[in-house]
């Protein structure tokens, strides 16, 4: 339908608080271009409501982060790109200006950003290498409620921050937050895109593509 003149379609589109600031807008004019009458509808949610609702086909098709090898049988995946988490400060931070290495005593002083919003298996606190005991077990944790009101309080407090890159794309393109250097264990993000195993359509084809060239030109 949404491939006929004149026949208006609809497409649902889910998306998790992981992504690049530029992706949403990104992937709702490459499908406009193509089907000019597609009415595109957006929501953002987990990937664990997101498999239920791809599955239900209550939501056609989802762009989310994801832990590894967690995607239902029934889901048809393919990784877009992995995001590796990193700590980060405001630009104006008293650590933004340490010399190299941060030492892991000096964030001991400040309060870390928890998202309140984000699913249970996401980290907010980094871990050490070569530590047996991590140094930040109590840590000070101030609780956001959003992402956004996170990456709000990252860069107008003393807070530090813990997430993947990807997530603060514009923030460190704009030079409001800085991304510390420090000895932690790697820990990554893959964001995938998934759909029903079943659900034939050139339209989440496309959907599909535009959001791999995304990932391939725009981010990676």
């Amino acid at each position: 339908e949404a491939e006929l003149d004149g026949t208006p379609t609809s497409l649902i589109i889910g998306v998790g608080e992981v992504r690049p600031a530029r992706f949403v807008a990104a992937l709702h004019d490459g499908l406009l271009q193509r089907y000019p009458n597609l009415r595109v509808t957006f929501v953002e949610e987990h990937f664990e409501t997101l498999y239920a609702q791809v599955e239900n086909a209550e939501v056609d098709v989802a762009f989310v982060g994801v832990p590894p090898d967690s995607i239902p049988p029934a889901l048809l995946g393919q990784t877009l790109t992995k995001s590796e988490f990193f700590v980060y400060c405001a630009s104006d931070h008293p650590l933004s200006r340490h010399p190299g290495s941060v030492p892991i005593t000096e964030l001991k002083k400040y309060s870390w950003l928890r998202n309140a919003a984000a699913p249970s298996s996401a980290p907010y606190l980094p871990r050490f290498t070569g530590r047996k005991q991590d140094l930040l077990d109590e840590a000070r944790v101030i609780v956001a409620g959003s992402q956004q009101m996170a990456k709000d309080l990252l860069i107008h407090s003393d807070a530090l921050g813990f997430g993947p890159r990807i997530a603060f794309d514009v923030e460190l393109e704009h030079k409001q937050v800085v991304e510390l250097h420090l000895p932690i264990t790697k820990v990554h993000v893959p964001i995938t895109e998934i759909r029903r195993r079943d659900a034939y359509s050139t339209v989440l084809d496309q959907a599909f593509a535009i959001a791999e060239d995304y990932y391939q030109t725009q981010v990676e």
